[in-house]
């Protein structure tokens, strides 16, 4: 009986086969805040900054896994793709967004309004039950405003992480008015 434990055993011992392992990925929900009021088209970032910012946020779209959403700014916020785990849907929407298809620029050509973009991004992943999750701005400015928003998006839970648009030296750019 005992030879036949072990041959039973030996029969159905450890299997010693590779196993795939999945890459770590981030899997927390995401929002980008894009900043999208006129000076987005300033050429310190050839061609434009909003160009480089389509590039990057391509980019961002191919690599992250987990559920993602984009947000639109100028003076005021907007979603424009609530969350989602179709990054694919949000990459169709980036080639027709600039500061046109905002209702109202910035005043004076200032860079949008980053806090307004952090608040609604913010809102959109609560409204989706999260009480964690990362915000993405991608701006040319952040002012006091943005780093209060972004404070209390922080102590809410939410990692707010900045991917800056320009250079020290700045740019020339039109605003709707052609000035």
């Amino acid at each position: 009986a005992p030879a036949v434990l072990a041959a039973v055993l030996a029969l159905a011992g450890p299997s010693w086969r590779a196993q795939p392992q999945p890459l770590l990925q981030d899997r927390s929900p995401m929002v980008i805040a894009l900043d999208l009021s006129s000076a987005v088209e300033a050429r310190d970032l050839p061609p434009s900054r909003l160009a480089r910012a389509r590039a990057e946020i391509q980019r961002i779209l191919e690599r992250r896994a987990g559920q993602i959403g984009l947000v639109a700014y100028a003076e005021d916020a907007f979603t424009v793709v609530p969350l989602t785990d179709d990054a694919a849907n949000i990459a169709l929407f980036l080639p027709a967004l600039g500061p046109q298809t905002m209702p109202l620029d910035t005043e004076d050509g200032e860079p949008g309004r980053a806090d307004r973009g952090i608040e609604e991004a913010l809102r959109l992943m609560r409204r989706a039950g999260f009480r964690n999750g990362e915000i993405l701005l991608v701006a040319a400015n952040a002012d006091a405003d943005a780093r209060a928003a972004a404070e209390r998006a922080a102590e809410a839970g939410f990692r707010v992480s900045a991917l800056g648009l320009g250079t020290l030296r700045g740019g020339m750019y039109r605003d709707r008015e052609g000035h």
